[in-house]
């Protein structure tokens, strides 16, 4: 299984493209900048989740396109970014 990153900083840059061994579904929907609640716990969680995300990228190769080749029957595909 594999998971293919689709990071999207909102019309800032053009999209980028990750592959990643294993499943990285639970970083679906994370935006750096997004307000998620009130609630500090909640957003605690929420940074720590954007700080994790970063390390993994930090560590991968972009492309420049959507890797098709790369896809199969049990691949995830998430979406993740930055809101300016």
């Amino acid at each position: 299984m594999n998971t293919i990153i689709i990071y999207d900083q909102c019309g800032m840059e053009a999209l980028q493209f990750f592959v990643i061994d294993g499943d990285y579904s639970k970083y679906d929907g994370i935006y750096v900048n997004k307000w998620v609640s009130d609630d500090e716990v909640i957003m605690q969680e929420y940074n720590e989740m954007i700080n994790e995300l970063q390390l993994i990228l930090d560590r991968l190769q972009p492309l420049d396109k959507f890797p098709t080749e790369n896809v199969t029957k049990d691949t995830k595909v998430i979406i993740c970014g930055f809101i300016p």
